[in-house]
C-alpha cells in the first residue's frame, strides 16, 4: 500500500543500507560501471537461492532463544504466521538488495564478497518481514479477502483480529534480524534507523490514503466531488 513517494524513499533508504556492506575500495555508488559492463562471471542474486535463506530465518524466529518458555504456546503460530504472509509475492523488494549488492561489487581476492551478499540477502528478508507487516495490517483496514490469490491472514477462522497482534510481531521479526546478524557491525544503528524512518513515512502514507478514502465518501456524488482525483 505505498504510494510511489514511499517506494522511492524505501529505495533510498536499501541504497544506504547497501552503501555500508559495501567494501571501502569497492566501485563508488555513483558509478554506473557495472551496470554497463558485461555480465558478472557468478551467477546473478536468484529468486531460488534467496528463498533458501527463508527457512532457517523462519526457524530462528519461531524459537527465539530469549523466551524458550514460551516456545511451546507460540513457536507453531509464529511459524505458521511467517510462512503464510511473509514468502510468496514477486519479493522485488527484498530480491533487490543482494541483486543491487552484486551489481556494485566487483569480486576480488581481497573482497570476502561471498558473506558480504550473504548479509545482503538477510538484509532483503527484512525489507519483505516488513512489508509483510504493513500488508497483514492493511488487508484489515481495507476489509480485503485475499492477498497473493489466498484468503488474508486475518480471513483464517483461527485467526480473526488477532491478526493485528502478529502484524506487529512480523515487525519485531525485523529487527530480531537485525540484532542477530548485524549487531556487531559498524552500520548497526544506521539500519535501525533507517527501518524505523521506513516505517514512519509508509504508516504517514497508509494515513493520507485511509483519510482521503474516508473524505470522498462523504461527498461521493456530489458536483464536484472528483475535484481532488487528476492524472
Amino acid at each position: 500500500f505505498t504510494s510511489t513517494r514511499e517506494t522511492i524513499h524505501h529505495s533510498l533508504v536499501m541504497r544506504r543500507c547497501l552503501q555500508k556492506l559495501l567494501p571501502r575500495r569497492s566501485v563508488p555508488l555513483v558509478t554506473p560501471v557495472r551496470l554497463l559492463s558485461s555480465p558478472p562471471t557468478d551467477p546473478p542474486s536468484d529468486q531460488s537461492s534467496f528463498l533458501s535463506l527463508f527457512p532457517s530465518l523462519a526457524t530462528s524466529l519461531s524459537n527465539d532463544p530469549t523466551t524458550q518458555d514460551l516456545h511451546p504456546h507460540l513457536s507453531s503460530h509464529i511459524s505458521s504466521l511467517l510462512h503464510y504472509t511473509v514468502p510468496g509475492g514477486k519479493m522485488n523488494r527484498g530480491l533487490s538488495v543482494p541483486a543491487t549488492f552484486q551489481l556494485l561489487v566487483q569480486p576480488s581476492p581481497t573482497n570476502t564478497t561471498s558473506q558480504q551478499l550473504h548479509l545482503a540477502s538477510v538484509l532483503g528478508w527484512t525489507v519483505e518481514l516488513l512489508q509483510a507487516f504493513f500488508l497483514v495490517a492493511d488487508d484489515i483496514m481495507d476489509e480485503s479477502v485475499t492477498r497473493r490469490g489466498q484468503p488474508c491472514w486475518y480471513k483464517k477462522q483461527e485467526i480473526g483480529l488477532g491478526a493485528f497482534n502478529d502484524s506487529i510481531i512480523l515487525e519485531t521479526c525485523v529487527y530480531s534480524i537485525i540484532r542477530n546478524h548485524f549487531r556487531s557491525e559498524p552500520y548497526y544503528l544506521d539500519l535501525l534507523e533507517n527501518m524505523l524512518e521506513v516505517t514512519k513515512f509508509t504508516t504517514y502514507g497508509q494515513s493520507l490514503d485511509t483519510l482521503s478514502a474516508h473524505n470522498f465518501t462523504q461527498v461521493k456524488g456530489q458536483p464536484n466531488s472528483l475535484d481532488s482525483f487528476d492524472m
